[in-house]
């Protein structure tokens, strides 16, 4: 109905609509060209439809554990369930212990 106004992103209970080339990879695109970051430099977690470029094009794609089969296909990574933690599961698993910090 709205093909030309928006795309439709389909979940399994509901639908999203957004512009036309608006997504959250877009506008992670935005930030690493501004910042001159490269994508192979980032990790990006999702959980819907929604996040499946985000997860296509960034170094490291993480898939919640809630994730449908198709999110979790494109992932690098799963963690677990969004209820249990998982997203500071990842973080202190790969990416806490990663970090060095150096206080003086």
């Amino acid at each position: 109905m709205f093909k030309k106004e928006a795309e439709v992103i389909n979940w399994n209970d509901g639908f999203e609509m957004v512009a036309p080339n608006v997504s959250k990879w877009s506008a992670i695109k935005n930030l690493l060209h501004e910042f001159r970051i490269s994508p192979s430099e980032v990790v990006a977690i999702g959980d819907g439809p929604n996040d499946i470029e985000m997860l296509r094009h960034v170094g490291t794609g993480v898939a919640m554990g809630n994730a449908s089969e198709e999110v979790k296909a494109v992932a690098d990574f799963v963690t677990g369930h969004h209820e249990n933690d998982g997203l500071a599961e990842f973080i202190e698993t790969y990416l806490h212990k990663s970090y060095n910090s150096y206080v003086i």
